[in-house]
Order: structure tokens, then C-alpha cells, then sequence
């Protein structure tokens, strides 16, 4: 607050005692801040981050920016107070928030089939990040011999 022209600090009423003269009183405001707290976890990121002061009332947006920083990684989810959401828009903002992005490696599975002259080894489904390898052993049953090994569809040899 203002008297005269001078601040007198974030005062609550001011009485004029002894007037005598002409007085100016002038009184400024400022919203109250909320916060909303948004971090990412590891291998991406969430813009705006960290803890994001919103004007009391105002809106806030957390757009698409919460994209993988390296190759194959994807947005796995949104967490908004524990539940999935998409991009988001804090809207008529009255109290704290969190909001977080987690990422996550692409996963793809792996199936090996055998006839039952012949076995694989590891058989069945196997997951595989995205980037790793993973090794099969194929072996013939006892009077058998590996007539041709199928990968995609496609023949890879004996």
C-alpha cells in the first residue's frame, strides 16, 4: 500500500488521524501463486517442469513436450493425482497439483514354434527390449536333422 506517494508494506487498513491536507492512498494487488509440481522421469521430459508457479485462477498447459529423449523410447503415461490422462490443461487453477511423465523402453515379444520332431530352445514367447538381442538354439531330435529355420516368414538357412 501507498500513502502519499510511500510504501507502507502489505498492510491491511490505514486510518488517516489529524487531516489537515490533501492524501493519496493507493493499494496494489497480487495473485496468489499455486503451484504444480511436474517432473519427468528418467529418458524424457515434461515442459514447462519442476515446480510451476499458476496465478490463482489462471490456466496452465502441459503440451506434448513430454517426448522420448532417445531412439525407441516412448511416452508410456500421464499421471494426473494417480489416474492416465493425455495433454493436459490445468484450467481455473484454486490449489496445488502434480502432474509427471514416465517413460518407458519399447518391448517387442518373440515367438518360437517347433514341429515335435525337433525343439527350440528357449520355446514360446519371449519379450525383448528394444535394442537387445536374444538367442535361440535350435537342435534336432535324435534321427532328425534341421531341414530349414523360418525368421519372419522368411528362410535364414539350415
Amino acid at each position: 500500500m501507498y500513502v502519499d506517494g510511500v510504501s507502507i508494506g502489505p498492510v491491511g487498513n490505514y486510518i488517516f488521524s489529524h487531516v489537515t491536507a490533501n492524501h493519496t492512498i493507493q493499494a496494489t494487488f497480487a495473485a496468489n501463486l499455486k503451484t504444480i509440481t511436474a517432473p519427468a522421469g528418467p529418458n524424457g521430459s515434461i515442459s514447462p517442469s519442476g515446480a510451476v508457479g499458476v496465478d490463482c485462477g489462471s490456466n496452465q498447459t502441459f503440451t506434448h513436450h513430454a517426448q522420448p529423449l532417445l531412439p525407441h523410447r516412448r511416452r508410456r503415461w500421464w499421471t494426473v493425482v494417480g489416474r492416465p490422462a493425455g495433454e493436459l490443461t490445468f484450467t481455473n487453477v484454486t490449489g496445488p497439483h502434480s502432474i509427471s511423465a514416465s517413460f518407458a523402453i519399447d518391448i517387442y515379444t518373440m515367438t518360437a514354434s517347433a514341429r515335435a520332431e525337433r525343439f527350440d530352445r528357449p520355446s514360446g514367447a519371449a519379450t525383448v527390449g528394444c535394442g537387445s538381442g536374444h538367442t535361440y538354439s535350435i537342435a534336432a531330435d535324435p534321427g532328425y536333422q534341421i531341414a530349414d529355420v523360418l525368421v519372419d516368414g522368411a528362410s535364414a538357412g539350415r
